[in-house]
């Protein structure tokens, strides 16, 4: 109760995490994805570093979760060569993920490059074979889908979870319970990205930071 928190909505994690290097606001949500990137200087932030920023914590976890329609045959992510997918909504960190995942499994799907919302219709309306969302498990797109049609969720081998945290280092194990979602009778295991909070080295002592 000793602290006023004044709260502005953004565009996600990657427009707080400008907003925040730029001084505009003292703190706001981040991922692993766009920590690790943001300090670095890749992807958003490619040779621009920031190595002022700081992690103040993480709170969830974002499991990425690759929903396909059950009859089109797809039982191991190598399956999507050739089929047209959508990795995940334009400029999101699922999308960015997801492409490393396939560029690192060799995996060459025809990409639907869209919005989340209609990368979702176009799964339920089969113009596409599934869909990519990082969300918790449980997550709204993953049962909007299956509310509309039978699907799977694709369910990585242990080589290949290996290899996807090797070549993605802000990407750590998830296993999604079976039952999480109604049909998915078996344990999906999968990686996946943590959502925090962020600040830079400039946040002043006396709000507790160190």
């Amino acid at each position: 109760p000793e602290y006023q928190v004044d709260i502005s909505e953004t565009q996600g994690a990657v427009d707080s995490t400008n907003r925040v290097v730029s001084g505009e606001l003292e703190m706001g949500i981040s991922t692993s994805a766009t920590d690790y990137e943001n300090f670095y200087g890749e992807g958003s932030w490619e040779g621009q570093p920031h190595k002022q920023s700081r992690l103040l914590w993480y709170f969830d976890e974002s499991p990425i979760q690759i929903v396909v329609a059950k009859d089109a045959g797809i039982k191991d992510i190598t399956d999507l060569s050739g089929k047209r997918f959508g990795p995940g909504g334009t400029g999101t960190s699922c999308a960015t993920i997801v492409k490393n995942i396939l560029k690192t499994l060799e995996v060459e799907a025809e990409l639907f490059e869209a919005g989340q919302g209609d990368i979702k219709d176009a799964v339920i309306d089969r113009q596409i074979v599934g869909g990519a969302k990082a969300g918790i498990a449980g997550d709204s797109f993953v049962m909007e889908i299956g509310a509309s049609i039978d699907m799977d969720i694709i369910d990585f081998t242990d080589d290949q979870i290996a290899k996807i945290c090797e070549a993605i280092p802000y990407v750590v194990p998830a296993v999604i319970p079976a039952g999480t979602y109604d049909g998915i009778d078996y344990d999906v295991h999968t990686v996946q990205i943590l959502q925090g909070s962020q600040s830079t080295a400039s946040l002043p002592q006396e709000l507790g930071y160190k």
